[in-house]
């Protein structure tokens, strides 16, 4: 996914950088919530489909990882069911992001119903 931009304190607008919100943030440095960026970012697709193909797996691998099923992972790509608890710990494992950024990442993304 590619950032459209991010807007610091001071002013500075820094655009076109592709990662997601949390590996912008580390490319930033030691950004913490007191730092004043905003990064705007609409996802085009789940966070959870990016982050799979960004790491070169299929649906049926992620699946493995995870000790899910296929057809869960694939609910989870394709609906608004966000993952809870055990399922959310699984799946960020699987896809090397912490529980919270994934969390936080779904909770951005809206699928139109």
């Amino acid at each position: 996914m590619q950032i459209e931009k991010i807007i610091m304190a001071n002013g500075i607008v820094i655009e076109g950088i592709e990662g997601t919100p949390a590996e912008i943030k580390e490319l930033l440095g030691n950004v913490n919530e007191s730092s004043n960026i905003r990064v705007e970012v609409p996802y085009a697709t789940n966070p959870i489909a990016f982050r799979r193909k960004r790491l070169g797996l299929t649906q049926k691998q992620l699946a493995e990882k995870a000790g899910l099923t296929i057809r869960g992972v694939q609910n989870y790509e394709i609906t608004n069911r966000h993952p809870k608890g055990e399922y959310l710990v699984r799946l960020a494992n699987a896809l090397r992001v912490s529980p919270k950024t994934l969390s936080d990442e779904l909770n951005k993304f809206d699928i139109p119903v």
